[in-house]
Parts: C-alpha cells; structure tokens; sequence
C-alpha cells in the first residue's frame, strides 16, 4: 500500500511545472491585468511586531492576577509562556529597528 502512494507521488511530483517556468502567472516584474506595475510594500514590522508584544504584556499580566487559580487548575505554565512572548517580541522589536534603522525607513512614510 505504501509502494503505490510513493508510487503516485513520484508521478504527481514530477509533472508539477514550476511557477518561475510558467508565462502565465502574473510576477512584480511584469505587468498585472489592471496594467499598473506592482511594488512591494515599504513596511519595517515595527508596529505589528510592537503590537503583538503589547499583547503578549496584557497576557502576562491578566496571568500574574489569576496565578493562583491557574496553578490550582494545572496551568501553572502560562504566565511563563507569557514571559517568553514579550522576551521574544522585544528581540523582535529590535531587530525590526535595526532593520529599518539601516534601511533609512521610517514606519510613517
């Protein structure tokens, strides 16, 4: 049984184009249906990143007020997952500064 899906996924996998060989699929180097040229987007992630540490800070501390309750029920974890939310967002936060820092973007332009 698993002789023939291997089987079918070889063939499967081998008549599969891929999308840079395709003249059909509409790329930012080329012209899109409208006729406007697409550009990417000049974003630095600063604010989503920013946003989502907030977030994680919120998490943390709605955590640290029930944490008795929550140990009391097994989720003695969370304010901990919490932590390591906002310890990761804030190194994201900082990279996403350097980078634009060193791209010369600002998140208002």
């Amino acid at each position: 049984m698993l002789c023939v899906f291997v089987g079918e996924l070889m063939e499967v996998k081998a008549s599969v184009v891929p999308v840079s060989n395709r003249d059909d699929f509409p790329n930012s180097a080329k012209e899109h249906e409208s006729g406007s040229s697409l550009q990417p987007l000049v974003l630095t992630g600063v604010t989503t990143v920013t946003v989502g540490m907030v977030i994680w800070i919120v998490g943390l501390i709605t955590t640290a007020v029930f944490y008795t309750q929550l140990q009391n029920s097994g989720r003695g974890d969370w304010p901990w997952i919490a932590l390591a939310g906002v310890f990761l967002g804030a190194l994201g936060r900082i990279f996403a500064l350097r980078r634009a820092k060193r791209l010369g973007i600002t998140e208002r332009e």
